[in-house]
């Protein structure tokens, strides 16, 4: 499967933030992909990708962001900085899609 084909949307404009982590990154490019050639605005970043943007870059693209989508899945959510994201949106009270990759036992707090 294809990576992401496309760079991150920066501007004023509404956009959907997609949120993976590396082991995730072929299924959510590929929706990422699939949002971008529908026109959708999108911003997406792989959590331990060494392109992956800074800890402020992303809680700022959360946060102009219409909507975000987080795929969740067992090695996602082993990661404290993916839950923190995910708290963030909810904090701020985002549009939030969360995608089930998986039937892992999610860890608590996630369930």
């Amino acid at each position: 499967m294809k990576k992401y084909a496309y760079k991150n949307y920066i501007g004023d404009q509404d956009y959907v933030f997609v949120r993976c982590v590396k082991a995730d990154e072929a299924k959510a490019s590929f929706v990422a992909n699939t949002l971008v050639e529908a026109t959708v605005k999108t911003f997406f970043d792989v959590q331990g990708n060494n392109a992956s943007e800074k800890p402020e870059v992303i809680a700022d693209a959360i946060e102009k962001a219409e909507a975000v989508v987080f795929f969740l899945s067992g090695k996602s959510c082993e990661s404290l900085e993916f839950r923190n994201n995910i708290n963030f949106a909810l904090e701020i009270k985002k549009h939030i899609v969360c995608i089930r990759l998986d039937k892992e036992e999610l860890s608590h707090g996630m369930d």
